[in-house]
């Protein structure tokens, strides 16, 4: 099976954080397995993630006026293009209507790409990082076409890194994609 995929990323790493990781462009997804009955595959995934640009919250402080944060990032500044590959377990189950609900389950590895500038924001950005990958979706393959198939699904990649904006600190963060894809079945 092969698959390419189009869909929207999402990044945050810290839900209550004032100051957020966010996409500002399209994701994209390829994807190759074999699949060996109705219940398991295994696939690689290629993913890129579009660009991850740092959105500052506008603050008020105990005057009622708007405060940014000092560390001289803008809301436009893109940091990262991060991509990984990954090797996943995909279990689900093919009813006899071509419906497939299923997981994935894997391992990978993630470059982040930094922008120049934003080399030391995160340390070690410009090596690979290693990464647990997940997914699920539900995959519909026509009687009439055995070897066609639709998928629309959530898969997303958690890393563990380590943030220097004056002190360091440790996120365990997600890139997270929703898509819809072709596949053909050879």
């Amino acid at each position: 099976e092969n698959t390419i995929s189009k869909g929207g990323a999402g990044f945050d790493a810290d839900s209550n954080a004032q100051n957020k990781l966010k996409s500002k462009s399209t994701s994209y997804m390829a994807y190759t397995g074999y699949q060996f009955n109705r219940v398991l595959c295994i696939e690689l995934n290629l993913t890129k993630y579009g660009e991850i640009y740092y959105q500052n919250d506008i603050a008020l402080n105990d005057k009622n006026e708007e405060v940014t944060p000092d560390n001289g990032i803008t809301e436009i500044d893109t940091l990262y293009s991060p991509q990984s590959a990954s090797l996943s377990a995909n279990i689900g189950y093919t009813f006899k209507s071509g419906v497939r609900p299923f997981v994935t389950l894997g391992a990978g590895a993630m470059q982040l790409n930094p922008k120049s500038a934003y080399k030391d924001l995160i340390k070690d950005s410009d090596s690979i990082i290693p990464v647990a990958h997940y997914g699920a979706g539900l995959q519909y393959t026509p009687k009439k076409n055995q070897g066609l198939s639709i998928r629309v699904g959530v898969a997303g990649d958690v890393a563990k890194l380590t943030i220097d904006t004056g002190t360091e600190k440790d996120y365990t963060m997600q890139f997270i994609m929703g898509y819809v894809g072709l596949g053909y079945t050879f």
